[in-house]
C-alpha cells in the first residue's frame, strides 16, 4: 500500500510535539525564573525541536523495523511505499529529513548497520520548492544524499516537459 505524503499527514502531530516539548521547558524554568538568562525562549526552541525530531525519527525507525521483520504467513513482507519532500511547513520538512536520516544511517547493530528497504521511500521533485536556491534546497540535497547511501529515495518530477520531443 502506498502513504502519499506522509510529511504532509505527520505535521500536525510533529507540531503538537513540539508544543508540548516547549511548554514542558517553559514550565521547568518558570520555577528559577530568578535565576535564568534571557535566552529561555531559544533554549525552549532548541530543546523542543531536538526532541519532536528524536520521536520522529523513533517512529521511522519502528516503520523499517516493522516492515523489514513482520513477515506474513506466506514468508512475504509488506510492500509499503511512503512519499514526501513537497511539505513547506517546517514541521512537515522535518518529518521528511527524519525519514531520509534513519534510512541513510540503517538498521542493526552499530558497525554492521544496513539501509532498509521498506518502506519504500519516493521523493516528490519540483522545481519551485527544491531547485537551487529554493526554499527547500537543502532537503533536495538531503534526498541526493540518501539516495547516493541507499537504494531509496526513487525520484518523481511533478514539474511538466515543455521540450518538444523529436
Amino acid at each position: 500500500f502506498t502513504v502519499p505524503e506522509i510529511d504532509s499527514i505527520l505535521a500536525p502531530y510533529a507540531e503538537k510535539s513540539y508544543k508540548h516539548y516547549y511548554q514542558e521547558y517553559m514550565n521547568i524554568c518558570k520555577d528559577y525564573s530568578k535565576i535564568l538568562d534571557n535566552d529561555v525562549t531559544n533554549k525552549a526552541h532548541n530543546y523542543a525541536w531536538s526532541h519532536t525530531e528524536r520521536d520522529i525519527c523513533q517512529g521511522f525507525q519502528g516503520f523499517e523495523h516493522t516492515f523489514n521483520t513482520v513477515a506474513s504467513s506466506r514468508g512475504d513482507y509488506p510492500f509499503v511505499t511512503m512519499t514526501g519532500g513537497c511539505e513547506e511547513n517546517k514541521f512537515g520538512q522535518l518529518v521528511w529529513h527524519c525519514a531520509l536520516k534513519v534510512r541513510r544511517e540503517g538498521q542493526g547493530h552499530p558497525g554492521k548497520k544496513r539501509p532498509a528497504i521498506f518502506p519504500k521511500l519516493v521523493f516528490i521533485y519540483t522545481k519551485k520548492l527544491h531547485a537551487k536556491g529554493r526554499k527547500m534546497y537543502d532537503l533536495f540535497l538531503e534526498g541526493v544524499q540518501t539516495s547516493a547511501v541507499a537504494m531509496y529515495p526513487d525520484w518523481l518530477s511533478m514539474d511538466k516537459h515543455t521540450e518538444a520531443i523529436s
